[in-house]
């Protein structure tokens, strides 16, 4: 059993509505798509997936253009943030059916920007590790490891105005400064980190050993 409260945060507003509503919203999964504003989800387009957010009235009515299709601001389905929630899925079916009418997901973005919608690419992780934007912000960075060689991992996520570079990252092998730990923190002398090391209290192994 997890007892981490991390995911507690991830709840988006959750525990507000079921402590607001005294009990009475219950929310649910919601899947791919939130379960109290529409449209606002992950979306499957041509050549890959959108996150797709047009909950605020401007964002909608720009989506509705943008889809060539004006008629379904007013259409009384979707006139509303509850009326497109009570008709999501009818929604969602008519937002997938106008992107993968599109060449590719890069069309479908362009399109959408033109329109201040918010929108952004479902990455696959190939994607990320090339990402401009992930590299020059040192979101994904790329680290050196005597077994593995070069990796290209997740760097530090935060930005501060005095800039900090960042630090190499390289693994010890195990046991590797087991000697500068107990003379230098712990002041032993060579002869007692011998004996530790011969009688097999220390171990140490050199990579690739």
């Amino acid at each position: 059993m997890c007892r981490c409260s991390t995911p507690i945060h991830t709840h988006d507003a959750n525990l507000e509505l079921y402590e607001a509503s005294h009990g009475q919203i219950v929310p649910t999964r919601g899947g791919a798509h939130h379960t109290v504003v529409a449209p606002c989800g992950v979306f499957r387009a041509a050549q890959g997936y959108v996150l797709l957010i047009a909950i605020l009235d401007h964002h909608w009515r720009g989506l509705t253009q943008v889809m060539g299709r004006p008629e379904l601001y007013q259409d009384p389905r979707f006139r509303t943030m509850t009326d497109r929630v009570q008709h999501k899925d009818a929604l969602v079916a008519e937002i997938e059916r106008w992107l993968q009418s599109l060449p590719d997901r890069d069309t479908a973005l362009a399109a959408l920007e033109r329109e201040h919608v918010p929108v952004a690419p479902v990455l696959t992780i190939p994607e990320v590790v090339q990402q401009p934007h992930f590299l020059e912000r040192g979101a994904v960075r790329s680290v050196s490891d005597r077994v593995f060689g070069t990796l290209r991992l997740p760097g530090f996520p935060f930005r501060f105005s005095a800039k900090r570079d960042s630090r190499p990252l390289i693994a010890p092998d195990l046991g590797e400064h087991n000697e500068t730990v107990l003379t230098q923190y712990l002041g032993y002398d060579a002869a007692r980190v011998a004996h530790l090391t011969a009688t097999g209290v220390l171990a140490s192994r050199r990579s690739g050993e």
